[in-house]
C-alpha cells in the first residue's frame, strides 16, 4: 500500500513509474490485476478514506517458455510429487534439529514432530561407542554396531538427551541435511533418507557429528508440516577437535596489498560482467594457483591467475611471512583469462619457468635467474576453446617436459555457445579437443622453446572431444612409464595408458571410465600396497539421487541407460588399483564418497603418520548463496 504525505496527490511518483514498465507481447499472455491505493482524505472520487482502484485488468503478455520455467517451480506441475514431499519434510526436519541442538529448550517440547501412530526410534546416539582413530588433532569414535529394536515415544526425551551429550556447553550448533531419497510408501505415508552434519564448538575444541537417518512420515503432499512416525540410524560417527589444526595467515601474508581485499577478497559473481567480455567474462571461479620457488631462495613463491580484465599475481615469499609482489617486474601480470599454471623448469637451466594458459593458448615464459621471466613462447591451440587446465611430464624420457592441455566447452566465453552444451548430457562426446604438446628443446639445444603438437602422434587423440577439466599423469600399471588419466565433465573419463610409448585410452576395459562430473583427480598409495589408487572429484547431488532412483518415473523404459546419472549424483569415488592392471570402486566401504560439489580434492599426509589424508575443497558459488551445494 502507497501512502502519499502531500494533499495534492494522490500516488507517489514511485507508483506512477512503475506503471511506464512494459512487457512485448511475445507469446502467451497472463491477466494480471495491479491496484493502486490512496488513505490520503483527498482521494480520486473525493471521498475522504475510501480505497480507490486507479488501474485494473491490466494485461501483462509473458513469453510461453518463461511460463512454462515459473509453473515448474511447483514440484506437482513438474510432475515430481515427491519433490514436495522433500520441501516439507526438509521443513520439519529443520526445525527439528534447530530445536534439538538448542540445549535450553526442553526435550519434552520435542513431542510436536511425532505423529500419533509414532512407533519409535532406535538409539539416536548409539551405546558402545568406540575410538576408531586419535591423534594429537582429532578423535573419531563409532559404534560396533547400530541397535535394531525401536523405542517407544515414552523413550524419545531420554534419546534426544542423549543425542546432545557430545555438545554438552557448546555453543554455536548447527546441522546440515541433505534428503537423498522420498519413497511414497502409502496414501498418507512416505519415507526419508537424510544425511545430517551436526557440529559447535566448545573452548575452542570442534565438535561433529556425522549420522545417517530414515524417517518414516505422516502426510499428504499438500500438508505443510507432516509428522514423524519413526526414525531408523543408519550410521553414526563423533568427531572431535581439540584445536585448528590449521592457523589463518592469510592477513599476514598478504595484508599489506592495497590491491588484495578488492581482487581476492570479493566472489566471482561480484566482478561478473564488471569486466570487458572479450577477456572472458566468467561467473565461474575457475583461475587456478602455482607454487615453486622462482628465485631460488629456497623458500616457495606463488603465482596466481586471475580472471580477464585484472593482472595476474606473482608473489615472493620473504623471510618473515610476508610477500613481496612483482608480476609486472618479472613481465608475468597478465591480464587474459587465466586458468591455470606450473612452475617447472622447460629448459634445463636449473631455473623455474612459468607455464600458464591464457584463453586458448599457452605462455612459457623462461626464467633468466637474475629476477625476470623473459624469453616468451606461446603454443596456440586451434579454435576458440579456452585452455581450462595443463599439466606437465617427460612422456618420450629425453629429460624435458612435455604439456597437456585439457579444454572444456568448444567455443570461448566470449563467442559464440551455439553447439556448445554437452550433448548427450551423461557421455558427451562435442567438447574441446586436448593437445599434447611435445617439448623439442633438450633433443636440440637450439630450439629450446620450441613445442609442436604430437596428440595424433603419441595416441591421446583418441576420444578427445570430451568436457575435460583435468589429468594426471602417473606410472599407474608400473611398468616404468607415466600413463595419462583425464577426468571430465558430463561423461566418461580417459585413461590412457602408455604401452612402448603409445598412449591408449583403455579406461573401461580396466574400471576406470566412470560415467559423471569429475572436476579433478588425486593419485597416492592410499591402502600402501605398492601401487598408486585414484580419488575422483565429482557432483554431488541430492536432488539428483532423489530424481534417478525414481524406477518408475525417471527413464521408466531405459532403466538401465538411467544408471548411468546415478555416478552423476553419488559424489566422489575412490578407486584401488588391484594390482593387476584393473581398478575396483572402494568408495563406499572407505566412506570418501560424500564431499558436496568437488573441485581438485588432493591427498596430503597432514599428521604425518605414513598414511595420505584427503582434503575436499567444495562449492560451485562463491559469496552468501543459500543454495550452494
Amino acid at each position: 500500500m502507497m501512502r502519499t504525505s502531500s494533499p495534492h496527490s494522490t500516488v507517489s511518483w514511485a507508483a506512477l513509474l512503475g506503471l511506464a514498465l512494459l512487457v512485448p507481447s511475445c507469446g502467451d499472455s497472463a491477466k494480471t490485476t495491479d491496484t493502486i491505493v490512496s488513505e490520503n482524505p483527498n482521494t480520486a472520487d473525493g471521498q475522504s478514506g475510501e480505497l480507490k482502484t486507479l488501474f485494473e485488468s491490466q494485461e501483462v503478455a509473458v513469453n510461453a517458455t518463461v511460463k512454462d520455467n515459473l509453473e515448474r517451480r511447483n514440484a506437482v506441475n513438474d510432475g515430481w510429487p515427491s519433490e514436495l514431499l522433500h520441501d516439507t519434510a526438509k521443513h520439519q526436519l529443520k526445525d527439528l534439529f534447530h530445536d534439538l541442538l538448542d540445549l535450553n529448550k526442553a526435550t519434552a517440547d520435542l513431542h510436536h514432530f511425532l505423529a500419533d501412530d509414532y512407533s519409535g526410534c532406535n538409539e539416536l546416539r548409539p551405546a558402545g561407542l568406540k575410538e576408531v582413530f586419535s591423534d594429537s588433532d582429532m578423535k573419531v569414535m563409532r559404534p560396533d554396531a547400530l541397535a535394531t529394536a525401536l523405542l517407544p515415544a515414552a523413550d524419545f526425551d531420554q534419546q534426544c538427551s542423549n543425542f546432545r551429550k557430545p555438545f554438552t556447553g557448546a555453543d554455536h550448533l548447527k546441522a546440515d541435511l541433505k534428503i537423498v531419497s522420498v519413497d511414497r510408501e502409502g496414501d498418507e505415508t512416505f519415507s526419508t533418507k537424510m544425511l545430517v552434519q551436526a557440529h559447535g564448538r566448545r573452548d575452542g575444541a570442534a565438535l561433529q557429528t556425522n549420522i545417517e537417518w530414515r524417517v518414516q512420515w505422516r502426510g499428504l503432499p499438500e500438508d505443510e508440516h507432516p509428522k514423524i512416525r519413526s526414525i531408523v540410524v543408519l550410521s553414526y560417527e563423533e568427531f572431535s577437535a581439540p584445536q585448528a589444526m590449521f592457523a589463518d595467515l592469510t592477513g599476514h601474508a598478504f595484508g599489506e596489498h592495497e590491491f588484495f581485499l578488492s581482487e581476492f577478497q570479493r566472489g566471482a559473481g561480484d566482478l561478473y560482467r564488471q569486466k570487458d567480455r572479450l577477456t572472458g567474462n566468467s561467473y565461474m571461479g575457475w583461475q587456478g594457483i602455482a607454487v615453486g620457488d622462482v628465485n631460488n631462495d629456497g623458500m616457495e613463491d606463488l603465482y596466481v591467475c586471475q580472471p580477464g580484465g585484472l593482472p595476474n599475481r606473482l608473489f615472493l615469499k620473504q623471510a618473515d611471512g610476508t610477500t613481496k609482489e612483482v608480476a609486472k617486474e618479472w613481465e608475468v601480470a597478465y591480464m587474459d583469462n587465466s586458468r591455470a599454471a606450473l612452475i617447472l623448469d622447460f629448459d634445463n637451466d636449473g631455473n623455474l619457468d612459468l607455464a600458464v594458459s591464457m584463453g586458448p593458448g599457452i605462455a612459457v615464459k623462461y626464467n633468466n635467474g637474475k629476477g625476470i621471466f623473459g624469453q616468451l613462447t606461446l603454443l596456440s591451440c586451434p579454435g576458440s576453446a579456452f585452455v581450462h587446465s595443463i599439466s606437465a611430464t617427460d612422456i618420450d624420457q629425453d629429460g624435458d617436459l612435455e604439456i597437456y592441455a585439457c579444454r572444456y566447452n568448444r567455443h570461448s566465453e566470449a563467442g559464440s555457445l551455439g553447439g556448445g552444451l554437452p550433448v548427450p548430457y551423461h557421455d558427451a562426446n562435442n567438447g574441446g579437443r586436448n593437445i599434447l604438446f611435445l617439448n623439442e628443446g633438450r633433443a636440440n639445444p637450439m630450439s629450446v622453446g620450441r613445442f609442436r603438437d604430437a596428440t595424433v602422434e603419441y595416441g591421446p587423440d583418441v576420444h578427445n572431444l570430451k568436457f575435460s577439466l583435468a589429468s594426471i599423469w602417473e606410472d599407474f600399471d608400473n611398468d616404468g612409464d607415466t600413463d595419462l588419466y583425464v577426468t571430465n565433465d558430463f561423461g566418461r573419463n580417459n585413461y590412457y595408458r602408455n604401452d612402448d610409448g603409445r598412449y591408449t585410452d583403455v579406461a573401461d576395459e580396466i574400471g576406470l571410465g566412470e560415467l559423471a562430473a569429475s572436476m579433478g583427480a588425486s593419485a597416492a598409495d592410499f591402502d600402501q600396497d605398492g601401487d598408486v589408487d585414484i580419488y575422483l572429484s565429482n557432483m554431488f547431488s541430492s536432488a539428483g539421487l532423489r530424481i534417478v532412483t525414481q524406477d518408475d518415473k525417471f527413464m521408466s523404459e531405459e532403466r538401465d541407460r538411467s544408471k548411468d546419472f546415478i555416478s552423476h549424483a553419488r559424489g566422489n569415488f575412490l578407486l584401488e588399483n588391484s594390482g593387476d592392471g584393473k581398478f575396483k570402486d572402494v568408495t563406499d566401504s572407505a566412506g570418501v564418497s560424500l564431499g558436496r560439489w568437488t573441485w581438485g580434492a588432493r591427498f596430503v599426509d597432514f599428521n604425518n603418520d605414513g598414511f595420505d589424508d584427503l582434503y575436499v575443497p567444495n562449492g560451485f558459488i562463491t559469496g552468501p548463496d543459500t543454495g550452494d551445494l
